[in-house]
């Protein structure tokens, strides 16, 4: 086997893609090594152990969503329905892209029990994703209502992500019906 030098950032990316293709129990150290054309023994001199590196692989995709995603509800340049417009269309489009794959449920569901240390790091990344929406909501809601509407926005969301990817919905209709009736929360009246 060939071996490059290689750092953190590659190996978590290329462990992401796995994770994504294979799941948390058919993904091996050594799968992760082979993808970044490193022996196993340098892979654990930069991840300690699989259970690391998937909290890593997680954590990173949490980052990235609320990063590129979420903080679009904070951006005050935008009207308030163009940003959960934006919001809405980042995720249709990532979840279009990617086949309706959510790594951080699929990962969370798969690894829960076994390490409990995964579920804070989903919850924050679903309370990110509430709390994004409840504050877009908050002027016309107030406080209390918009977090409930932002609880089921959320849940109609994912609904229809894993009911796209069981059911094999290519164009993602189900999603892109959740995202409408999101939308529809705002008045029509609110730019």
């Amino acid at each position: 086997m060939a071996t490059e030098k290689l750092n953190r950032n590659k190996i978590i990316e290329k462990a992401t893609e796995l994770f994504t293709r294979q799941g948390y129990h058919n993904t091996s150290m050594e799968d992760v090594a082979r993808a970044c054309h490193i022996k196993k023994a340098s892979l654990y001199h930069h991840i300690p152990s699989r259970k690391a590196l998937v909290i890593e692989v997680i954590d990173r995709v949490v980052c990235i969503f609320k990063a590129n995603y979420f903080n679009l509800a904070y951006d005050e340049q935008y009207s308030i329905r163009n940003r959960l417009l934006m919001i809405l269309d980042k995720i249709e489009d990532f979840y279009i892209q990617t086949n309706g794959h959510c790594l951080v449920s699929f990962l969370m569901l798969e690894t829960a029990r076994e390490m409990p240390e995964v579920i804070p790091i989903a919850k924050d990344y679903f309370n990110a994703w509430v709390d994004a929406i409840a504050y877009l909501l908050h002027k016309h809601y107030g406080a209390t209502k918009s977090k409930q509407l932002a609880q089921d926005a959320v849940s109609h969301l994912y609904g229809s992500i894993i009911l796209g990817n069981l059911f094999g919905d290519g164009d993602s209709k189900v999603l892109k019906l959740a995202s409408e009736r999101i939308l529809n929360l705002l008045p029509q009246d609110l730019p």
